[in-house]
């Protein structure tokens, strides 16, 4: 959880690495720009929460199949929901 504080820059990339990462909040951070390609190698997120950030990009492609919520609130992102994601039979919330 990355939340509340003053950090600034992107997320990295190496968190692709973190393949048993299950649960990924980042809000009211001080991080920006798009979220990594790298997030779709995390196979095992069940939940991925992003809010109050000031993220440009396109909706975040989304490999896991164990995606139980995902949280997209006041983001700034641009186009439209890609029809994959309602292919996601365990997605609770959206």
């Amino acid at each position: 959880r990355v939340c509340d504080n003053d950090f600034t820059g992107v997320i990295p990339e190496f968190i692709g690495n973190w393949s048993r990462l299950r649960k990924l909040h980042l809000y009211a951070s001080g991080l920006n720009g798009p979220i990594p390609d790298e997030v779709a190698r995390l196979e095992n997120l069940t939940e991925l929460s992003i809010s109050d950030t000031a993220w440009i990009n396109s909706f975040p492609y989304i490999s896991s199949n164990a995606i139980k919520n995902l949280i997209l609130r006041n983001v700034s992102l641009s186009g439209s929901i890609p029809s994959y994601i309602w292919n996601k039979t365990d997605l609770n919330t959206l």
